[in-house]
């Protein structure tokens, strides 16, 4: 990969929340899924990408310890098939992360988002176009057609930590 580095966090417990996020990352938040693009550009083969956030649970939790997953974000550059709602909002997140103004990262596609897309379009030395795709998402994110996951299984990573029961105030 030779741009930001997106992560998706599927989120196990409805209702948990996104609080702060210590490290070069920006992480945006969209039902049970966060989506974090780094900050810091590339990820160098063999290089860790590190950074944590604090999660809000709902007062109903139970539990003496929460497990979370993260995973890479692999886009498939060859693949045609339209962007969800989750890969508009990495797509808004990448060109916001390299210096364009993609207006608000809440999945839906705009005049500002598609101003966006254009500038970094003519940035690569890509056509114009009136509509997202893949092949864009997978240029800003460095990712070409010949490149292959070296190590697919390093792509996700989980922790558990043990909770602690706040009162409130």
């Amino acid at each position: 990969m030779t741009g930001p580095v997106v992560i998706r966090d599927s989120l196990p417990k409805p209702g948990a929340q996104l609080g702060q996020v210590y490290g070069d990352a920006d992480c945006t938040q969209s039902g049970q899924t966060i989506t974090c693009v780094s900050r810091d550009g590339p990820l160098a083969q063999g290089l860790p990408l590190s950074f944590s956030m604090d999660l809000r649970l709902p007062q109903t939790t139970r539990a003496e310890s929460f497990r979370n997953c993260a995973e890479l974000a692999l886009i498939d550059p060859d693949d045609r098939s339209a962007l969800g709602r989750d890969d508009v909002r990495v797509l808004q997140d990448t060109l916001s992360a390299l210096g364009h103004d993609p207006g608000p990262s809440y999945g839906v596609v705009g005049p500002r988002t598609l101003r966006a897309a254009n500038a970094a379009r003519a940035d690569l030395g890509m056509t114009e176009s009136q509509t997202l795709d893949r092949a864009l998402l997978a240029r800003l994110l460095g990712v070409s057609p010949q490149q292959k996951d070296a190590n697919p299984d390093n792509d996700r990573a989980c922790a558990t930590v043990g909770l602690q029961v706040c009162s409130p105030g």
